[in-house]
């Protein structure tokens, strides 16, 4: 103290050496704090992403099984034998098909890096709706007086599935946003 009175200078230097070392401190803080919400964020990303494909790849197999099962025993499962009166064989196996490969479709896009993944997934969700009318319709004309409340999900399924992976998609896209935007900001403070 009695250093300081004697050489002001050298007290307002020692005054500026200790307030921006703690700058320093609260930037280096603030760069690590970032950097593990990033960690966060990549790892919950990957996470989800996967659960969601998984979940995809799956409703693929089975469409594809559902395919071979109707070509190779026609009529055998429940849900395809409502539409024993409206559509032939060859007709199921192509929309179990069409459905599959929409599946595929939402897979691919939500497991893609490109710039393009979004419109697959809003290609999958259009083409699961176009299925959709393609489902219901024979429903709706099958022999069966009752409209059977069971069978939505094969209407229904493809299109909320890619309608679900898409919002996952956003709310994803969104977070990155929010740490990208944390980031700028954080070095935008620094160079001030």
């Amino acid at each position: 103290m009695a250093l300081a009175m004697r050489y002001p200078r050298l007290a307002r230097t020692l005054q500026i050496l200790k307030s921006s070392t703690h700058r320093c401190e609260i930037v280096l803080e603030q760069e690590a704090l970032v950097d593990s919400f990033e960690k966060r964020d990549k790892y919950q990303n990957a996470l989800w992403r996967g659960i969601f494909a998984a979940f995809a790849a799956t409703c693929a197999l089975f469409f594809f099984y559902s395919a071979h099962q109707q070509a190779v025993d026609p009529w055998s499962t429940k849900y395809h034998a409502v539409f024993s009166g409206t559509l032939n064989s060859r007709q199921i196996v192509c929309g179990d098909l069409a459905e599959a490969m929409t599946c595929i479709a939402i897979v691919v896009g939500v497991l893609s890096s490109a710039k393009w993944h979004r419109h697959l997934l809003v290609a999958s969700m259009m083409a699961g709706l176009f299925l959709s009318l393609f489902w219901i319709s024979n429903l709706l004309r099958s022999q069966k007086l009752h409209f059977q409340f069971q069978m939505l999900w094969l209407p229904f399924g493809t299109p909320s599935l890619a309608a679900i992976c898409l919002y996952v998609d956003n709310v994803l896209a969104g977070t990155a946003k929010d740490i990208q935007a944390l980031r700028a900001s954080m070095y935008h403070h620094k160079r001030s």
